[in-house]
């Protein structure tokens, strides 16, 4: 055989080992990279969440709580896709007042599409907070005891029906996952059945510019719907509750906060504002 054929075929052999070594330790090189960005960036969203929660609850914490017996506040926030609770006092579960109406409407558009009469009720029910025809309706579907079958598709373990709807029982926890499923699963609703609640959330009356609102910025998105009722004269012995969506360049969250038991309504209403604004200032860090 000829030497020179055989020196040429050793030397094109000895270039193609090198150029796969060469392909190997680059790709060895980058995979290591990826699996390392990757697990970065697990451990940060780790450490983020771990932060934002120690932050949260020392903010929450400092709130006055003066003339406030019970109140609870969760939040969730799509950044970290975690929910964050804290608690004062020891009652484990809230009379919804008001708030329940977004649950009532999210029942009513699951049985299927709304009437034009329907749609005029949802519409004072929504923004005006119209209890009349709240009740209408819910006897409309059949009742208040056809909560509790939105209440297992939710999961909302803690929530119970009362004889009025008003007095409804549930926790803030619970609230979170009727709101998330309204602003980010869909999975009950379609997204454009959500988002006919949402635009209806997001025009309360001007009295309702309270609770979840509370000083966030201007170009911030803002659905929300309040709760309270005063069980004693003089709007004393008061639950007053906020629920809804913020959402703007910085932040993205549900959050819920029901309280129960205040000296007075202006109480309530003062604490539950405080908390969102607390919880908006943190988040949009």
């Amino acid at each position: 055989m000829n030497i020179r054929k055989i020196k040429k075929s050793l030397m094109a052999d000895k270039q193609k080992l090198a150029i796969a070594a060469v392909i190997i330790v680059v790709a060895l090189v980058l995979g290591a990279s990826t699996n390392y960005d990757q697990q970065t960036t697990h451990n940060n969203a780790k450490i983020t969440a771990t932060n934002l929660n120690r932050q949260l609850q020392n903010t929450w914490s400092k709130v006055d709580t003066d003339g406030i017996t019970n109140a609870q506040i969760a939040v969730y926030d799509k950044k970290t896709s975690k929910v964050y609770t804290y608690t004062h006092g020891s009652k484990n579960s809230y009379p919804t007042a008001s708030i329940i109406k977004v649950f009532i409407l999210t029942y009513k558009m699951s049985l299927g599409e709304l009437t034009n009469d329907d749609k005029d009720l949802a519409t004072q029910m929504i923004e005006e907070s119209d209890n009349e025809v709240t009740t209408e309706m819910v006897t409309s579907f059949g009742g208040i005891y056809q909560f509790p079958k939105l209440f297992n598709k939710l999961r909302m373990t803690h929530s119970n029906v009362n004889q009025t709807w008003g007095l409804t029982q549930t926790t803030a926890t619970d609230q979170l996952k009727l709101l998330n499923e309204l602003f980010y699963n869909h999975k009950i609703l379609s997204q454009s059945d959500s988002n006919y609640i949402a635009n209806l959330m997001s025009h309360v009356d001007d009295n309702q510019n309270w609770g979840v609102s509370s000083g966030v910025a201007d170009d911030t998105m803002i659905q929300l719907k309040n709760g309270w009722l005063p069980l004693d004269d003089n709007y004393q012995n008061a639950i007053v509750n906020s629920i809804g969506h913020v959402q703007d360049d910085n932040v993205d969250y549900t959050i819920a906060v029901l309280s129960n038991g205040d000296s007075t309504q202006d109480d309530g209403i003062d604490y539950v504002s405080a908390l969102s604004q607390a919880t908006y200032k943190a988040l949009s860090r």
